[in-house]
């Protein structure tokens, strides 16, 4: 898939319309990039993998922001759910040692810009950077 179509796909699950309490929506929306980055990090694509979660992170920052999702949960915006088991799968991965070093550097890079992002800066969001912080704290 081109990064023009991922994009487009991602974007889409992020559309004002797709707003509804809690964010449920979008969560539901992510659930299948869920599972397809899954499946290519057990497919051993973790380029693929490593460029669709941070299209999502990416996605999911700006339109928290731009679109107000802050506005729409009280104690937990659901899009963190499915985002932060992809997170947790990379991490299980670059514990056991199976995570190619090249990803390793691109997803370090790709989380400390997402953790940049006014987003996180100014709401903590997404959950999946906490996650992040905390494991290589561990290291």
């Amino acid at each position: 898939m081109n990064r023009t179509t991922l994009k487009s796909q991602i974007e889409s699950v992020f559309n004002p319309r797709n707003l509804d309490e809690d964010c449920r929506k979008i969560e539901t929306l992510l659930r299948p990039f869920d599972e397809t980055v899954h499946n290519l990090l057990k497919e051993g694509q973790y380029e693929e993998a490593t460029t669709i979660f941070l299209e999502i992170l990416d996605s999911l920052s700006t339109h928290y922001v731009r679109d107000e999702h802050f506005c729409y949960f009280d104690d937990m915006y659901s899009p963190d759910y499915p985002c932060d088991y992809m997170m947790e799968a990379f991490i299980k991965l670059i514990e056991a040692g199976s995570f190619p070093q090249t990803e390793l550097s691109r997803l370090k890079e790709g989380m400390e810009r997402i953790a940049q992002m006014e987003a996180f800066q100014d709401y903590g969001s997404p959950m999946a950077v906490f996650t992040w912080r905390q494991f290589l704290k561990q290291l």
